[in-house]
C-alpha cells in the first residue's frame, strides 16, 4: 500500500505553505492566520512541517463558494 492519501481518493499531492499561498494568491502569513483561527483548509503536521492535501484545499474552496451562494440567495 502506497499511502493514505492515495487510498482515500485524495491524491498524492501535498503542498507546503509557500505553494498554497502562491496558488491562492495570498501571503503566507494569511495561511498562518487561518490555521491559528481554525478557518482555513485542513492541514497535516509532519513534525514542524505543515502540509496541505490538494483535495482538502479543493473541499475548503467549494465550501466557501457554497456559503457565498447561500448568502446571495438570501439577498
Amino acid at each position: 500500500m502506497e499511502n493514505e492519501e492515495y487510498l482515500d481518493g485524495c491524491g498524492k499531492k501535498l503542498m507546503d505553505q509557500k505553494e498554497l499561498a502562491q496558488y491562492l494568491m495570498v501571503a503566507e502569513k494569511t495561511l498562518e492566520h487561518y490555521r491559528w483561527k481554525g478557518v482555513g483548509p485542513r492541514y497535516i503536521k509532519i513534525g514542524k512541517l505543515v502540509r496541505y492535501r490538494e483535495c482538502d484545499v479543493i473541499e475548503w474552496l467549494k465550501a466557501i463558494m457554497k456559503a457565498k451562494e447561500a448568502i446571495n440567495d438570501q439577498e
